[in-house]
This record gives C-alpha cells, structure tokens and sequence, in this order.
C-alpha cells in the first residue's frame, strides 16, 4: 500500500525521497470503484531524476 501512496518505491519497495521518478498510474478495483495512483521509483544509479 505505500507504494499506491508514493512513498515506497515501486520496483524495490525501498522509501523514496525528493528524487523520485514518475513511472506511470496504477489501476485498482475497490468494489465497483476504479481508483488510479502514480506511482513512483528510485532515480537510476547515477543519482538523477529521468
């Protein structure tokens, strides 16, 4: 669930900071609700953002 929040990563679950990277919206039924969250990832090795 922290990851739908933005605040984990959503490739390695690790916590993310300022230098997140937008990858895209994540699409979850909740019933006969469809909700959308971006989520986010760490930048790459090198340190910056994509």
């Amino acid at each position: 669930m922290e990851q739908l929040k933005g605040v984990a990563c959503v490739a390695c679950r690790g916590q993310l900071f300022e230098s997140r990277v937008h990858r895209g919206v994540a699409l979850v039924r909740d019933g006969g609700l469809l909700l959308d969250y971006d989520v986010y990832s760490c930048p790459p090795s090198g340190g910056a953002a994509a």
